[in-house]
């Protein structure tokens, strides 16, 4: 199932024109991809471990090296690649909302990150649906039952 989830965004994406429009902006990306995947799994892996609550001492103690990562892709830029919304913002902002929701005050050392992180939320689009009651239901809804952590439990 997620791999065709990946490949309905990929297409939105490319459809969309936010897949970057150089190849120098789409090798950026890609690399920005993958840090955030790993990020994105690192705290996935946690949520289903069934030593959730051990490891979740060490994540928190190490969430900085992360979260110092991911702040580099955006660094004084608005998003990514600049001024330029991409896909990969939006996956950093839904990376983000992972760890906000274990860890509220997580952004607050990490200026360009928490202004990124409102900045995609203030999209009016985006703003609306997170105002609705659609999103209400499911915003802490990120995992299966059988996970440890968001659930919307």
């Amino acid at each position: 199932m997620k791999i065709l989830a990946d490949a309905a965004l990929r297409y939105l994406a490319r459809k969309n024109n936010l897949v970057g429009s150089t190849e120098d902006e789409r090798i950026r990306l890609d690399m920005a991809e993958g840090i955030i995947g790993d990020a994105l799994g690192a705290i996935i892996m946690l949520c289903y471990d069934p030593d959730f609550e051990t490891k979740k001492v060490v994540f928190m103690e190490n969430v900085d090296n992360t979260l110092k990562k991911l702040s580099k892709l955006v660094g004084s830029n608005d998003y990514i690649l600049g001024d330029k919304v991409m896909i990969a913002d939006f996956l950093l902002f839904e990376t983000l909302e992972r760890y906000l929701a274990l860890m509220p005050s997580c952004l607050d050392s990490h200026a360009s990150l928490k202004a990124f992180h409102k900045r995609i939320e203030d999209i009016p689009s985006i703003k609306k649906y997170r105002s609705s009651p659609e999103f209400i239901n499911v915003k802490d809804k990120f995992h299966l039952p059988m996970a440890k952590f968001g659930t919307g439990v």
